[in-house]
């Protein structure tokens, strides 16, 4: 609660601590020119003076009388400060609407999943436009603050400093509704792997098919495998680094180093898993969220980055980033709790598939292996410095995993690891030991050689060319790390030229 109501004090100032700011100078530069104009039209007679005032006769209401522009020159300058003043009371609608939002529409959802589905694209979209309206307008209302507070103190200003600081606001702004207006685009997630097709492992589709149609979900557009320690199932277009057209449709993602180290029946479970989300509303769940969530995500980056560059533009990418990451906490709360009820559910359709027992022993392994990718990435970034190459990244990631196996602190390290929750693109999951104990498994029951690999046949052996598929997805990893900028290879050195 009081992290809560500290994000509402930081939104509240980031929407309007520069509109209240500049209404302040403007109404002070409207009052200086009405008393201007009353002196000069009473001709500093009292009385008349007086009489002027009782009138309501104002400067502004002169102008606004001067529909044949005799004195358009002269109102010029109070049409300014009003049109300024609108910008100001424009910014700070749009910021009330924008916290209106970012509170009321996530507690009217409440835990009901098809409303969040329903009204979170939407919401998000005016969200993002209200913010960077807002923004855009405060750089220029900053800009006039900041003219019109030098010329009227000291006779001067700094045009340099007034055309950067408006600017400043312009493009951060700017930045903001571009992402409000990418909600129009299904930009892909990309994703480093290779897509399977059923010529190639039909035995694998079988099973595939064989789950689905035990579950009644929909059986996937596409399976991709790559070499991250991840599955997940997204309904969201799919770019594989290295091809040219997206994947539409219901996409599985399989990690095939986790299938080194799963049993056949913790693959099932977290097939049986993966898929339970392709039945009933998950899809149209995700489909509707997901890729709204992911924009979000996207501004919060943007702006972000900008917020630490240090200049001008950070002084408005700043409350930007505020305003957003706040809508981003209050929805994220209320899908935290479908989530979980998401997730549990997948649990139970993963463990009536591969069973609950063989599902608990899977997420744990899940926990304690995937961190091993890192090393083996920086070990593979190492190497390629050197001028050395991995073949199979997916068999170092396995080599790894079984010395950590051997080790006695791996079952120590279950009750830490079950209290985490698992990643994934798009929401968080549950922490592990709920899962477990949701599946009717006692954590304390499961030993050190259940967590270890298997010491039979792996979930990778009923694959028929895992092995080339790993390969070229190494690849892949290597051109990724170079193309990125992660790996600086060593220049070749030159042959001796011959006599």
């Amino acid at each position: 609660m009081k992290h809560q109501a500290k994000s509402i004090l930081i939104s509240l100032l980031s929407m309007f601590l520069i509109p209240i700011m500049a209404l302040g100078v403007i109404l002070s530069q409207k009052g200086k020119l009405n008393d201007m104009f009353l002196d000069i039209a009473s001709g500093n007679d009292p009385k008349i003076l007086a009489l002027l005032k009782s009138r309501g006769i104002t400067f502004e209401s002169f102008c606004a009388a001067d529909t044949q522009k005799v004195f358009a020159n002269a109102c010029s300058f109070i049409e300014t400060t009003i049109a300024f003043e609108w910008g100001v009371y424009s910014a700070l609608i749009l910021g009330a609407i924008t916290i209106a939002l970012a509170i009321f529409i996530p507690s009217l959802v409440g835990q009901n999943r098809k409303i969040l589905a329903v009204v979170f694209n939407p919401t998000v979209r005016m969200v993002t436009f209200a913010v960077g309206v807002s923004i855009c307008i405060q750089g220029v209302l900053a800009a006039y603050g900041i003219y019109t507070i030098e010329v009227e103190s000291t006779g001067r200003y700094h045009p340099k400093l007034i055309l950067v600081l408006g600017g400043g606001g312009v493009i951060a702004g700017l930045v903001v509704l571009s992402h409000t207006f990418s909600f129009f685009q299904r930009n892909p997630l990309f994703v480093i792997g290779k897509r399977l097709g059923v010529q190639d492992e039909k035995t694998l589709f079988d099973r595939l098919t064989a789950i689905s149609s035990k579950l009644g979900a929909i059986v996937p557009d596409n399976v991709v495998v790559g070499v991250e320690p991840n599955f997940y199932v997204t309904s969201h277009p799919i770019r594989l680094i290295g091809e040219k057209d997206s994947l539409e449709g219901n996409t599985l993602y399989m990690s095939a180093p986790l299938c080194r180290l799963m049993t056949q029946s913790e693959f099932d479970a977290v097939i049986g898993h993966e898929l339970g989300h392709f039945s009933g509303e998950d899809v149209a769940y995700s489909m509707r969220f997901a890729p709204a969530y992911r924009t979000l995500s996207g501004a919060i980056r943007s702006v972000s980055e900008q917020a630490n560059e240090g200049s001008m533009l950070s002084a408005f990418a700043a409350p930007a980033m505020a305003m957003l990451t706040f809508c981003m906490f209050q929805f994220a709360r209320v899908e935290r709790r479908i989530g979980r009820e998401r997730e549990f559910i997948a649990d139970k359709a993963g463990g009536s598939v591969g069973g609950a027992r063989a599902l608990a022993t899977a997420l744990l392994k899940i926990g304690i292996y995937s961190p091993l990718w890192r090393v083996v990435i920086d070990k593979n970034i190492e190497a390629l410095s050197a001028g050395n190459v991995y073949s199979n990244l997916s068999e170092i990631f396995y080599n790894l995993s079984q010395y950590i196996s051997e080790k006695e602190e791996t079952l120590q390290q279950v009750k830490l690891l079950a209290n985490e929750s698992l990643t994934h693109p798009i929401d968080t999951h549950p922490p592990t030991k709920d899962r477990i104990a949701a599946l009717g498994v006692d954590i304390n029951s499961i030993g050190q050689s259940e967590l270890g690999l298997p010491t039979s046949e792996s979930a990778a052996t009923p694959f028929q060319l895992l092995q080339s598929i790993e390969e070229h997805i190494t690849i892949t990893v290597h051109q990724w790390l170079v193309a990125t900028r992660q790996v600086t290879l060593p220049e070749k050195e030159e042959a001796p030229s011959s006599a």
